[in-house]
């Protein structure tokens, strides 16, 4: 199978909302985000996106379609967005069984005291709406060799 990674901005992505919808995802994407997506002979297969939000870089919406998981399609879509990722703080509120995954590229678990407000209400809103997750930050660029075998 032959991955081809892309970008672009959230506004050129007419397709980024059906793609969405098929996975399940139902946060609104402002048209200023960073996509990142994968595809396989043309077909939309994985996305994740960087939003600019209070002046913060946050990873949100990482997707990869059913039948395409466990292939290593995450892992080539997080080792894309690392490459592209300025040394500022990313940060982003992953469910809890995905420590590792996002720690491929640099990310670490933090307490909620040492995250932005707007970033500690949404965690305690999906708390409180019982998904487990936590709220990770990636402070600095890393030289990280990834196997995009282990996904």
């Amino acid at each position: 199978m032959k991955v081809e990674l892309q970008s672009c901005k959230a506004s050129s992505a007419d397709w980024l909302d059906a793609f969405y919808q098929e996975t399940g995802y139902s946060y609104p994407v402002p048209n200023q985000d960073d996509i990142f997506y994968a595809e396989v002979e043309g077909q939309k297969i994985g996305v994740v996106r960087i939003s600019n939000e209070y002046g913060c870089s946050v990873l949100r919406g990482m997707q990869v379609l059913e039948p395409f998981r466990g292939q290593g399609v995450g892992t080539k879509l997080l080792t894309f967005l690392a490459s592209t990722l300025r040394p500022d703080p990313v940060y982003c509120i992953p469910n809890d069984h995905l420590v590792n995954f996002y720690g491929k590229i640099g990310f670490s678990v933090i307490d909620s005291d040492e995250a932005p407000e707007f970033l500690v209400e949404r965690l305690n809103d999906y708390i409180e709406s019982n998904f487990k997750v936590l709220i990770m930050v990636r402070k600095m660029p890393h030289n990280i060799q990834i196997n995009p075998e282990s996904d």
